[in-house]
C-alpha cells in the first residue's frame, strides 16, 4: 500500500492521538563486542512478537556512536503517546558508561494493527570490527528510514566524527548482492552553533550543512579518503539538532512529562522529524500487511548478511585496539585505586575535602592521562583516540559518584562554619529590625560564597543551593525568635517596673533598676548561650537608667495624686451613704470618724514606700477638711447642747452604781485623743486609754490612743472647758487597763 504526501505526519498523528494499542520491548539482535561472529539466528522473543503484527510495518533505525542519545530519543519517542511503558530500552546509567549491545527492538502497535518497529544499534565506537558493521549494514536493509546520532563535544567535532561516518557508509556499501534502499538523516544532540572552523580559526560556521562541509574537508593525507567516502554519506542526509540541555534536565530527561518546555521546544521537533515520511516496508513495491511475510524477509537478509565477508575499514592494525584496551582497563583500576585512597585519607578532615579534595581527584586524573598517553605514544593516535576519551569520561565519572557521595557532609560542613557567621550579629546590640536587615545581608553574602569552595565550584545544582538557603533562613528565624524572646522580656519589665516602683527614693529606685537589669541581662544571655553569643545589650545602661529614674519620678507624683483622689472620693461616698441611713447623730459621728481613719489607713497602704515629701500628709488635711465640713452641717448648736446634758446625765447616772467594795469609779478625760471615759480605781495607780475586750478567744482593740495616766498625778477638769466636740460620740464606760 502505498503511502502519499498526506502521510507525512501519519505516524506522528498516531502518537498523540491516543491510537497506541500496545508497546512491547525486546533483544533483537544478540551480540555484544567481544564476539567475533554474529548469532545464528535473530532472538526468538523478537521473533515472537513480530509474528503477532497484522497491519503494515514501519521500521527506523537510531545508530551512532556511544552515549549520543539513541536509547533515549527512542524511549521519548514512545512516550510521546502517554501509552505507559513499561519496559524502556536500557540507557547508560552514568556518562562514559554505555548499556546497548546488539540491536534492541521496541515495537508499538496502533489500534488499526499498524506497528512502528524502533531499532536501538550498539554504538560505532564499541568496536571498529566484522559484527559491528554488519549490525549497521542489516538495519540499512530492513529499515525504511535510520537516523544517525551523535552527541556534540563541547570543543566540536573532529576526526571521531569522520571515522563513524566513514564506519556507517563502508557498512551501507559493504554487502555486495543487497541494495540498501532506506532514506538517512543526520541528529546532532548537545549541538552548540556558532563554532570555529576546522580549517581556519578565524571562520565562524552557523548552520550544522555549514560546519559539517568545513569538517569534512579537514581530512587530509593518509585520511583524504576517508573523508571523502564520509562526505559522500553523508550528502543530501538532512542533518536534525537539539540543543545542550541544563545538568539539572540532563539527569532527568527520562523523568520529563509531555508538556515539560524543554520536551515541547527540543524533543516534539526531533521526533517529528524522525517521523516524518517514514515509508511502510515493501518487498517488489508491494506493502507487506504482516508481522509473518516481515519475518521472513528479515530471516532472508540476516543469513544473506550473516555469510558475507566484508571488508574493515580502519582496522589494519587490530593489535593497537588490543593494546589500548589492555592499558585502558588497567588505568582505569589505577584510577579508581589513586582516587579511594585520597578519599580515605580526607575523610576525618571536612575541611579538608571541601577545599582541597576535587584538585587532588583531578591531578590523578590528569596524571593517569597523561601516563596513558605516553605508554600508547608510539602507536598511531586515531587508533586509540576513543580509548582516550573512554578513560577520561571514566574519569570524570568517579570523581562525579565521590562528589554526591560525599556533598551532603561538604553542604553540612559548610553550614556549620557559617552558622557562627549569623550568630555574631546578635552580639552587636542591634534591636530586632536592624538585626533582621544585618541576617539577609549576610546570608546573602555567604550564598555567594558558597561558590568559592573548591568541592562546590561545578557540583552544585538549584536543589542544593535551595537546601542550604532554607537551613540559613531557618537558622535566621530561631535568632531572630530570640531576640524578639529578649526584647518583651524587657518590654515586661519595664511594664512591671511602672506598675509597682514609684518611690522618688533614688538610692531605692536606683538599686531596683539595677537588679531590672541584671536580670535581664542574665536572662538574655542564657536565651543566647545555645549559639555560643557573648550577648550586647540592645540598650544603652546609663541613658536607660537616667531615664527610667526620671519616669520613676512622674510615677510617683501621678500615682501620689490618683490615691489621693481614690481617698477623697472613696471617702465623699461613704459620707453619702451614711448621712442618708437612719442612724443617730453620735452614730454617725463615731461611723464618719471610722471611715475618715479607714481612708487614711489604705491611701497609706497603697502608696509606695518609703514615704517622701509628696506622699505623707498629702491626703490629711483635704480629708479633715471634709470631716469638719460635714460636722458643721450635722452637729448644730442645739444638737450640740443636747448632748452634752444627755451626756452629763449618762454620766451621773452611771456614778451612782454600786461598786466592789474599797473601788471608786472616776470619769478621765484623755488629752491625746480627746474624749471622755470611765476608770476604775481598785488596786491601780495608773489607767490606760485602750478598751480591751475577749469574746471566743480573740482580743478586740479599739481606737483609744494609748496614753497612760496616774492617778495620783491626774488634774480635775472643770466639765464646761471641754471642746464640745467629746460629747459627740458614746460616754466609754468599759474598764480600761490599769
Amino acid at each position: 500500500m502505498a503511502s502519499s504526501s498526506a502521510q507525512a505526519d501519519y505516524l506522528l498523528q498516531m502518537l498523540k492521538s491516543g491510537q497506541v494499542k500496545n508497546i512491547d520491548s525486546s533483544i533483537f539482535i544478540d551480540s555484544n563486542p567481544s564476539q567475533t561472529a554474529l548469532p545464528s539466528t535473530i532472538d526468538s522473543r523478537a521473533i515472537n512478537l513480530l509474528n503477532n503484527i497484522s497491519g503494515r510495518i514501519y521500521p527506523i533505525a537510531l545508530r551512532g556512536k556511544c552515549q549520543a542519545g539513541k536509547s533515549t530519543t527512542l524511549n521519548r519517542l514512545a512516550k510521546i503517546s502517554n501509552f505507559p511503558l513499561t519496559k524502556p530500552l536500557e540507557v547508560a546509567e552514568s556518562f562514559g558508561g554505555s548499556t546497548t549491545e546488539g540491536i534492541w527492538l521496541m515495537i508499538i502497535t496502533f489500534t488499526n494493527e499498524d506497528a512502528l518497529l524502533l531499532f536501538d544499534v550498539q554504538g560505532t565506537d564499541r568496536g571498529a570490527d566484522e559484527v559491528t558493521h554488519k549490525l549497521i549494514a542489516f538495519t540499512d536493509h530492513i529499515c525504511t528510514k535510520v537516523v544517525d546520532v551523535f552527541r556534540m563535544p563541547l570543543e566540536g567535532f573532529s576526526n571521531d566524527y569522520i571515522n563513524a561516518l566513514y564506519c556507517l557508509a563502508m557498512a551501507r556499501d559493504s554487502i555486495k548482492n543487497l541494495k540498501a534502499a532506506s532514506d538517512k538523516s543526520i541528529l546532532w544532540t548537545n549541538c552548540v552553533l556558532p563554532k570555529r572552523s576546522p580549517l581556519n580559526s578565524t571562520i565562524f560556521c552557523n548552520t550544522p550543512d555549514e560546519y559539517q562541509t568545513e569538517l569534512l574537508k579537514s581530512s587530509i593525507g593518509e585520511r583524504a579518503l576517508q573523508g571523502t567516502k564520509a562526505k559522500s554519506y553523508a550528502e543530501g542526509a538532512p542533518i536534525i539538532t537539539t540543543s545542550k540541555p541544563s545538568d539539572e534536565i540532563l539527569f532527568k530527561i527520562s523523568e520529563l512529562e509531555n508538556d515539560h518546555v524543554f520536551v515541547q521546544n527540543e524533543v516534539i521537533p526531533i521526533v517529528n522529524s524522525i517521523l516524518k515520511n517514514v515509508q511502510p516496508v515493501k518487498i517488489a513495491a508491494h506493502v507487506i500487511n504482516d508481522g509473518r511475510s516481515f519475518v521472513q524477509y528479515l530471516n532472508n537478509v540476516y543469513s544473506n548478511i550473516r555469510s558475507s565477508v566484508i571488508d574493515l575499514p580502519f582496522c589494519a592494525l587490530p593489535m593497537i585496539r588490543s593494546i589500548a584496551m589492555s592499558a585502558l582497563k588497567e588505568k582505569k583500576q589505577f584510577v579508581t585505586c589513586q582516587m579511594d585512597q585520597e578519599v580515605s585519607r580526607n575523610s576525618n578532615d571536612m575541611h579538608r575535602i571541601s577545599n582541597t579534595l576535587i584538585p587532588a581527584l583531578r591531578n590523578i586524573k590528569n596524571n593517569c592521562i597523561v601516563q596513558f598517553q605516553q605508554e600508547l605514544s608510539d602507536l598511531p593516535r586515531e587508533q586509540w583516540e576513543d580509548q582516550l576519551k573512554d578513560l577520561d569520561e571514566f574519569s570524570n565519572n568517579k570523581i562525579r559518584t565521590i562528589v554526591d557521595i560525599l556533598k551532603p557532609n561538604v553542604l553540612l560542613h559548610f553550614l556549620e562554619q557559617t552558622y557562627p557567621k549569623l550568630n555574631q550579629l546578635c552580639g552587636l546590640g542591634s534591636k530586632i529590625d536592624k538585626l533582621r536587615t544585618d541576617l539577609r545581608t549576610e546570608t546573602t553574602r555567604i550564598l555567594g560564597q558558597m561558590q568559592q569552595i573548591s568541592f562546590l565550584q561545578g557540583n552544585t545544582n538549584s536543589v542544593d543551593r535551595e537546601y542550604v538557603e532554607r537551613a540559613l533562613q531557618h537558622h535566621q528565624v530561631q535568632l531572630c525568635y530570640v531576640q524578639e524572646v529578649v526584647e518583651y522580656d524587657w518590654q515586661r519589665r519595664i511594664k512591671d517596673f511602672e506598675k509597682y516602683i514609684y518611690s522618688d527614693d533614688d538610692e531605692g529606685v536606683g538599686a531596683a533598676i539595677d537588679k531590672m537589669i541584671r536580670e535581664h541581662e542574665g536572662f538574655s544571655q542564657q536565651k543566647f548561650s545555645t549559639f555560643g553569643v557573648t550577648w550586647k545589650p540592645f540598650i544603652n545602661i546609663d541613658t536607660t537608667r537616667s531615664e527610667l529614674k526620671q519616669l520613676n519620678i512622674k510615677l510617683s507624683q501621678k500615682t501620689s495624686l490618683d490615691r489621693k483622689n481614690q481617698c477623697i472620693s472613696e471617702f465623699n461616698k461613704q459620707i453619702g451613704m451614711l448621712m442618708a441611713s437612719n442612724r443617730t447623730v453620735p452614730e454617725k459621728y463615731g461611723k464618719l470618724k471610722m471611715e475618715l481613719e479607714i481612708c487614711l489607713r489604705q491611701y497609706y497602704d497603697n502608696l509606695p514606700w518609703p514615704l517622701n515629701d509628696q506622699t505623707i500628709g498629702a491626703v490629711d488635711d483635704e480629708l479633715q477638711r471634709i470631716f469638719y465640713r460635714v460636722m458643721q452641717n450635722l452637729f448644730t448648736p442645739a444638737v450640740k447642747e443636747q448632748l452634752k446634758r444627755d451626756r452629763m446625765a449618762q454620766m451621773e447616772m452611771m456614778s451612782k452604781l454600786n461598786l466592789d467594795k474599797n473601788e471608786s469609779l472616776l470619769w478621765v478625760y484623755c488629752v491625746g485623743c480627746r474624749r471622755i471615759f470611765a476608770g476604775r480605781t481598785r488596786g491601780c495607780v495608773n489607767v490606760t486609754c485602750c478598751q480591751f475586750k475577749n469574746k471566743a478567744g480573740v482580743k478586740i482593740v479599739d481606737h483609744g490612743c494609748g496614753f497612760t495616766f496616774e492617778w495620783a498625778k491626774a488634774q480635775p477638769v472643770p466639765i464646761n472647758t471641754l471642746s464640745s466636740e467629746i460629747w459627740f460620740s458614746s460616754i466609754e464606760t468599759d474598764q480600761r487597763t490599769c
